[in-house]
């Protein structure tokens, strides 16, 4: 077991120092395929980068309505690259708990795929891995320039 100074590094922040030391390694395998420290960091950090635009940032929650997949690692990492929290909803509830639970958490965004769209509720924007390549294609590979603080 190694222990990490958590409260100097965030987890994306070692996410990011893995991508520094390694960014040609494997970094998620599902199935038979998989991503590069270097391709998760910069699909992150795109993502996050359109979630800042749209005016997510520290102390909120971001829900995340999504099947484990390459696309949820690359989107609980871009929450926390814009500042904000995850808040993981359960596509098994029903599209009244859901909506509940969005509403309780302020969110304005939901990160899902088209197949869950229908279970959130109408005010709320969407992100659907589907859109991300085509919406966030001319977004920086670059790391945002966002601090993130242990009381966050």
């Amino acid at each position: 077991m190694r222990n990490y100074p958590l409260a100097q590094v965030s987890l994306h922040g070692l996410i990011e120092q893995a991508v520094d030391r390694y960014p040609d390694h494997v970094a998620l395998v599902v199935g038979d395929q998989q991503l590069s420290y270097r391709q998760l960091d910069e699909m992150a950090n795109r993502m996050a980068h359109f979630l800042i635009a749209q005016g997510v940032g520290a102390e909120q929650l971001v829900p995340i309505m999504l099947e484990r997949s390459f696309e949820m690692v690359i989107a609980i990492n871009a929450v926390l690259k814009a500042g904000a929290g995850y808040l993981p909803l359960d596509p098994e509830h029903s599209a009244d708990r859901i909506e509940y639970i969005v509403h309780e958490a302020g969110a304005k965004w939901v990160l899902t795929t088209q197949a869950f769209v229908a279970k959130l509720p109408a005010d709320v924007q969407c992100l659907t891995m589907e859109a991300a390549p085509e919406r966030l294609a001319h977004l920086p590979v670059s790391r945002p320039d966002i601090k993130v603080a242990p009381e966050h």
